[in-house]
């Protein structure tokens, strides 16, 4: 598990390859639904959206995230 605001988005690189399915601008921040092939679905919260440009739904796009923001969930909480 990784908090929205700790994956980076990228239109060129990453760990990750998936694909933008539902975007919304919300004025200080954009946030991102990415389909992520055989991991399922992703949120990505983008501080300062115009800064980096904005995705369209349906661009393939990369995320990424550092080890530090991931955090491993015991069984019992996962869906």
């Amino acid at each position: 598990m990784a908090r929205p605001e700790a994956v980076r988005i990228s239109a060129s690189e990453g760990e990750f390859r998936g694909r933008v399915s539902r975007a919304m601008f919300l004025g200080s921040i954009a946030e991102y639904l990415v389909e992520l092939p055989k991991l399922g679905d992703c949120l990505v919260d983008v501080p300062n959206p115009t800064e980096l440009g904005l995705f369209d739904v349906g661009q393939e796009i990369y995320i990424s995230l550092s080890p530090e923001s991931v955090h491993v969930l015991p069984e019992k909480y996962r869906e």
